[in-house]
């Protein structure tokens, strides 16, 4: 009898434990993605090579962590990495930049509810680190430079899944 009333007891305590508060929104839970792309970067400077122009260029990498803030918004640490690499009938030249990033983003979710497909903002701060060579003289190496950048972008992002969006 003694266990029958414990149980009962506790079973009661635990159906009174499940009632929810329905009427409340769910909050957005933490989910940090992983984020990872690649970029044409294009030299617009004295050596250009003939093939040069704005649609081609060098390829560029870059990964890091993005995390939501809130629905529409998020932040993002990235890492990147391009080289870039020109030659015309006087000079080359050959240079690699390292950046690392802090990006605020901000998605118009809100506006496209039914739509998989929404606009986007981000802008940031980003550290640049770069060394340059003149190829003719292989000598002839600048020292490690850094620079602050600002980068801005706007964008569409296709929704692929609830973790997998696509810039």
């Amino acid at each position: 009898k003694k266990a029958l009333v414990l149980f009962v007891l506790f079973s009661s305590i635990s159906v009174f434990a499940q009632k929810g508060n329905y009427d409340r929104e769910p909050s957005m839970p933490f989910q940090p993605m992983f984020s990872f792309g690649t970029a044409y970067h294009s030299f617009q400077g004295d050596i250009m090579g003939p093939g040069t122009n704005s649609l081609l260029g060098n390829m560029g990498y870059r990964a890091g962590m993005r995390l939501n803030i809130s629905e529409n918004i998020d932040a993002s640490l990235l890492f990147s990495n391009t080289s870039f690499f020109e030659k015309n009938d006087d000079a080359s030249f050959e240079s690699n930049v390292d950046g690392i990033g802090l990006h605020l983003g901000y998605a118009f979710n809100s506006i496209f509810k039914e739509s998989r497909i929404s606009p986007y903002l981000t802008g940031g701060v980003q550290s640049l680190s770069f060394k340059t060579i003149n190829i003719d003289n292989q000598s002839d190496w600048t020292e490690s430079e850094s620079t602050i950048a600002i980068p801005l972008g706007l964008g569409l992002r296709l929704n692929i899944s609830e973790r997998i969006d696509l810039d």
